[in-house]
């Protein structure tokens, strides 16, 4: 909770993340109260972790209190971290605590409205005002997110001149990814929906046939279109902070059969095309060409049909 009272008396909720190695603030959710904020947390970890184009850390150290429920979900080991420690519900325990010292002490101390603890050793640690000063909500979550970037970019107290983020994005493993199967499994939002001549609609967008990350074409896309063409599917995804898709996979009755992929798109002024644009229109064109030489053999393989009228016979 950051050092300041809310007008009700109560104090904000904030559920944080540090990069041990970098001390950087990396991830944070907020709110008036605890409900739902861990399930938030961990969706926010993955939304970050994926902007910083980073992948998320191989180990992780969290507290009892709630994330003991987490266990055997989103904590169990390689889900998302492949090693996890969860500690019991001892400050001295957990390393971050030291940092929250810190940034309480050293950076929001000098905010408006800092709230001490009444009766701490360090008399300079202690309210400044025995009427606390009351601020709104919004104020509470500004300053706090503020405090938070200004210590991510003050200089690292061992790497000198780079600061805490610059080590943070600096020094990352490239053995670092996503286990996207099990990520969507425990916190994707699910859809449901049917793919129709290799186009799969999701979030209010047509999306195309992919395996890897990729565009599927040729063997792959065939071999994936006898799967789900004109069948219905099960999708899960994960969005961004603005609402875009991140990632998402389809299933058939829990069955992994592809992933969705953005529509290649490419400027349609001929001269003002970039390399990425002309590979765009070529991936396109492959596939547009796949789905429909598909579809027509499709048309072909389906047996014709004679249908005899017989006439019913009456015995006299």
């Amino acid at each position: 909770n950051p050092p300041f009272i809310l007008p009700d008396g109560s104090r904000v909720w904030f559920y944080i993340g540090i990069d041990l190695a970098s001390e950087a603030w990396t991830t944070y959710v907020y709110s008036k109260d605890k409900k739902g904020i861990i399930n938030d947390f961990y969706r926010n970890m993955v939304r970050d972790y994926v902007s910083y184009g980073v992948g998320l850390p191989l180990e992780i150290e969290c507290e009892s209190a709630l994330n003991s429920s987490l266990k055997n979900s989103v904590l169990q080991e390689d889900m998302l971290f492949r090693k996890v420690r969860i500690e019991r519900n001892n400050s001295t325990g957990k390393k971050i605590e030291q940092y929250f010292r810190k940034i309480r002490y050293g950076l929001e101390k000098e905010e408006e409205g800092w709230q001490g603890r009444p009766f701490a050793r360090n008399e300079a640690n202690q309210a400044k005002t025995e009427t606390p000063i009351h601020l709104e909500y919004k104020a509470i979550v500004e300053l706090t997110i503020r405090r938070m970037q200004e210590w991510n970019n003050m200089e690292h107290p061992e790497v000198k001149g780079k600061t805490r983020w610059e080590v943070f994005l600096e020094n990352q493993r490239d053995d670092l990814s996503y286990n996207w199967d099990g990520i969507l499994s425990v916190m994707g939002k699910v859809t449901q929906t049917s793919c129709r001549v290799g186009y799969i609609e999701l979030n209010g967008q047509e999306w195309c046939i992919g395996q890897e990350g990729e565009l599927a074409v040729g063997e792959k896309l065939i071999a994936t279109m006898k799967n789900v063409e004109g069948k219905k599917l099960t999708v899960r995804w994960l969005d961004d902070k603005e609402g875009n898709v991140i990632k998402a996979y389809a299933y058939i009755k829990d069955r992994y059969v592809c992933e969705l992929v953005p529509v290649p798109r490419y400027n349609r002024a001929f001269f003002e095309r970039t390399e990425q644009d002309f590979e765009n229109q070529k991936l396109m064109k492959l596939y547009a060409n796949t789905v429909t030489d598909f579809g027509r053999k499709q048309a072909q393989n389906i047996k014709k049909l004679t249908i005899i009228k017989r006439t019913a016979t009456t015995d006299r």
